[in-house]
């Protein structure tokens, strides 16, 4: 809940202006890593196992299971290389002394290697990972309910909005071209709720 709700509230451009009344805006996005990396050390020290087995899947499969495992960890941490290291920690922004920097403060839309195929690469990545396991006990079955529900609802009424809003028409049409999560599925958006090639054919 702790790591949901930072992650929730700290992300949101209300509560970035907040914050940047307080300290400059350079080291806003420092502070937010520095808040994760404290909620999820506080999540992984308070974490209690649940070790009952719900279900395991067939002996044959564990070894395709695991690949797919670590396929889709590999997935988001190739992600992170599609865009700016420095500037995804906060690094770039703390060395920039320029008040007028708009790309850094306000970050630039780039869509490059796994954005090109998927809008949330990161995520598919982290998904993939969590439920792509041989194994599945309560705690892991709990955890990864409650964490797919964390990405979807964020998402999908927050993220998505609040990129739309700042990006406008760009990123509009980046959704109406490319799927959320899953290459080659049609790119459902709130505003037509259909695929273009559907519309087209309408």
């Amino acid at each position: 809940l702790l790591f949901g709700v930072q992650h929730l509230c700290m992300a949101r451009a209300p509560f970035k202006k907040l914050v940047t009344r307080v300290v400059p805006w350079q080291m806003e996005r420092t502070n937010y890593c520095v808040a994760t990396s404290a909620c999820l050390y506080v999540l992984i020290k308070a974490w209690t196992p649940l070790a009952t087995p719900v279900f395991a899947v067939a002996d044959h499969l564990v070894p395709f299971v695991w690949g797919l495992h670590l396929f889709g960890w590999a997935f988001a941490t190739l992600a992170t290389f599609c865009i700016d290291h420095f500037e995804l920690f906060g690094v770039k922004q703390v060395c920039c002394f320029d008040d007028n920097a708009t790309s850094l403060r306000y970050g630039s839309f780039v869509t490059r290697g796994l954005y090109r195929i998927v809008r949330h690469p990161i995520m598919t990545g982290f998904l993939t990972g969590f439920w792509a396991t041989p194994v599945y006990t309560v705690g892991r079955l709990e955890f990864n309910i409650l964490m797919s529900a964390f990405v979807f609802y964020t998402v999908t009424f927050y993220e998505e909005p609040d990129l739309e809003k700042s990006i406008g028409a760009p990123y509009v049409e980046y959704m109406e071209t490319t799927p959320a999560y899953l290459p080659g599925l049609c790119p459902v958006t709130r505003r037509r709720g259909k695929c273009p090639a559907a519309a087209k054919e309408a």
